[in-house]
């Protein structure tokens, strides 16, 4: 995992869920995944690598907390959108 500021994150995840924990050692579900919810997912990482791989995950991630983090994931996006306009 890249360094960078020690983070816990908890984010909404839609993928295969052993994949995440693979990615995090540090983790823990919150909420099982379900045909009707995705999973709910705690980690304890740092902010740029976790960033990277939870981008890499395309559409099958949600970032719940913390907020600052949330934000930058948002910032992030939209200066990739801007590369495509």
């Amino acid at each position: 995992m890249y360094p960078g500021k020690n983070v816990k994150i908890l984010f909404e995840y839609r993928g295969v869920v052993e994949a995440a924990l693979d990615k995090f050692p540090l983790s823990k579900i919150v909420q099982p995944k379900t045909d009707q919810q995705p999973a709910i997912i705690e980690v304890e990482t740092y902010d740029t690598g976790a960033m990277m791989w939870l981008l890499s995950q395309k559409d099958m991630v949600t970032v719940l907390k913390p907020e600052w983090f949330q934000e930058q994931m948002i910032t992030t996006l939209q200066k990739m959108l801007s590369n495509y306009q």
